[in-house]
């Protein structure tokens, strides 16, 4: 019998790192992602993405421990972190002003801190109409 067995810790697998882009063009983050990100209002996040403006597959994300005059500030409201390119959103063509859009966001350089953002299919939430 082979002894060379590996257990996981399940506590490490409890959730995975999450975004939202809400109707309003702001960019939150899951309780779970500020924490294992350590995040805080002293950083910035930098936004990319994997091809040109008009011809691209996933949105990046690189968080910096800095503030960055090239990347969006980190914003907190009560526990909540958030940025604000609303703008940038815009100019990528990106459909969020009917619904929330939901990523998971999947380390691509765990050095540097880059992730891209897989689209959640089918989990947008559709805002009630007023």
């Amino acid at each position: 019998m082979n002894e060379d067995f590996l257990f996981f810790d399940a506590s490490n697998y409890t959730s995975s790192l999450r975004c939202t882009i809400h109707r309003s063009g702001k960019i939150g983050f899951t309780d779970f992602t500020q924490k294992k990100l350590g995040m805080h209002e002293s950083m910035s996040v930098k936004i990319g993405i994997d091809g040109q403006k008009d011809n691209f597959s996933h949105l990046l994300l690189q968080f910096l421990n800095t503030i960055d005059p090239r990347a969006f500030k980190v914003n907190k409201a009560g526990n909540y972190f958030y940025i604000n390119p609303k703008p940038l959103l815009d100019e990528l063509g990106l459909n969020y002003k009917q619904n929330n859009i939901i990523y998971d966001m999947i380390p691509l350089n765990a050095e540097a801190r880059i992730y891209k953002l897989i689209k959640k299919e089918g989990k947008s939430q559709q805002q009630p109409q007023k």
